[in-house]
């Protein structure tokens, strides 16, 4: 395959649980002109109960190659606790006892002086 500043190699890998296709992943290994390096474009298959990623590794020779499948299940639960936090700081912050006004001091407070540092007994 070449792009517009690469080259690469391209994988069809399909992915099947119990004999039904779960996804259809391609990962590439790109090397580019210019900079003379090279890079792996992981495949990532998004549904509901996980994540699959398919990082392209290495090249080990003959038209072999090094790849890992990474399945990671119930990652999606981590978007519902961040959900469930937000809802529970929405009805905190909404709580009546927290816009109940405090009440108001008694004049003899707010004008009466401090008290003497040299006559306070510390028990």
């Amino acid at each position: 395959m070449r792009g517009p500043n690469y080259d690469a190699v391209e994988a069809t890998v399909e992915v099947s649980r119990g004999g039904k296709l779960v996804a259809m992943l391609r990962p590439q290994k790109r090397h580019f002109w210019v900079q003379q390096t090279d890079n792996s474009q992981a495949a990532i298959s998004v549904n509901w109960p996980a994540i699959c990623s398919l990082p392209w590794v290495s090249p080990l020779g003959e038209n072999a190659w090094s790849m890992r499948i990474q399945y990671k299940p119930l990652v999606r639960y981590i978007w519902l606790g961040a959900l469930v936090m937000a809802i529970g700081g929405f009805v905190a912050a909404t709580d009546r006892r927290y816009r109940v006004k405090a009440p108001a001091a008694s004049k003899d407070a707010l004008t009466a002086a401090p008290p003497d540092p040299a006559k306070v007994r510390l028990a």
